[in-house]
């Protein structure tokens, strides 16, 4: 039986586009960690090293979470001016940013992302 997808609403989306280039960094950082945990030897303190193991993972599932709701939501934008200035987003650039670069003002970008945002909540 799938497993149903967590409802995930605007507001979360637009902290999601916000954080989405760190958490990428954060994952693979901690896969890292996990992967150099899972590989020493347990010693006295593996209750320690089983409890950071196991709140490492939580974090990254929670990310891996928010990073595929976009990455399988993505494809609904198909304007090329919307898929251009989602990906200034997912990159780590501010509104602000985004909309020096494309020369346009402030307000029309955040109208942009806000139909961006619109249509990765229809999904």
């Amino acid at each position: 039986m799938p497993v149903a997808e967590k409802k995930i609403n605007k507001y979360q989306i637009y902290n999601i586009l916000k954080n989405y280039h760190w958490m990428n960094k954060e994952v693979k950082r901690i896969e890292e960690e996990l992967y150099q945990l899972n590989n020493t030897n347990i010693t006295e303190t593996a209750e320690g090293k089983m409890r950071i193991r196991d709140t490492k993972r939580t974090r990254l599932l929670e990310y891996l979470e928010m990073i595929n709701f976009i990455d399988k939501r993505a494809p609904v934008i198909v304007g090329i001016k919307e898929s251009a200035i989602l990906d200034c987003l997912l990159d780590g650039m501010s509104v602000t940013a985004v909309a020096r670069h494309f020369g346009m003002s402030r307000a029309q970008a955040h109208r942009i992302r806000d139909d961006i945002v619109d249509k990765l909540a229809e999904g």
